[in-house]
Parts: C-alpha cells; sequence; structure tokens
C-alpha cells in the first residue's frame, strides 16, 4: 500500500508540476498582483522554455509540501486497496 502511495504521489506532483509550468490554468482566477514574474508571464504566454522549465521544477519541490499533492495521493491509494480487495 505505501507503494501505490508513493507512485501515485510522483505521479501528481509531476501532473501538477507540468500544468502550473506549461498551462494558465492555476493562475487565471488570481489578481495579477498577487502573481510573482514567472507566473504572470506564464500567465500572458511571454515565458521562455527555460523559464518554464525553472517553474516545472520549482512546483515539483515544493510539491512535497502541498496538501492537494498528499490528497490526491491518499485517495487514489485508498481506491486502489479497495479495487484490490475486492477484485
Amino acid at each position: 500500500m505505501f507503494k501505490i502511495f508513493i507512485i501515485s504521489f510522483i505521479g501528481f506532483a509531476i501532473i501538477t508540476s507540468l500544468l502550473a509550468a506549461f498551462t494558465t490554468i492555476y493562475y487565471r482566477k488570481k489578481p495579477s498582483h498577487d502573481l510573482s514574474l514567472l507566473e504572470y508571464k506564464i500567465l500572458h504566454r511571454e515565458a521562455t522554455i527555460l523559464e518554464r522549465l525553472s517553474a516545472f521544477f520549482l512546483s515539483l519541490i515544493f510539491s512535497v509540501i502541498a496538501p492537494p499533492v498528499y490528497i490526491l495521493a491518499g485517495i487514489t491509494t485508498i481506491i486502489a486497496y479497495f479495487l484490490i480487495k475486492i477484485l
């Protein structure tokens, strides 16, 4: 069960980091004065590939302390556990 949690945590951390670096999903509803310079550039599609990679790795590192990643990984682990028990 711990292996399932670790795999799902890594998967969700990578997915959320990709979304944060290469899409505007996380930044659309934030006021522009609350955005960092990097987030502002990503929102307005002005970020270079190096800036996007920087945002990806920063998001990946900070996903260790982000509760939504743990919650998603926990829910996935619980669902997988019950599916394994049922099947």
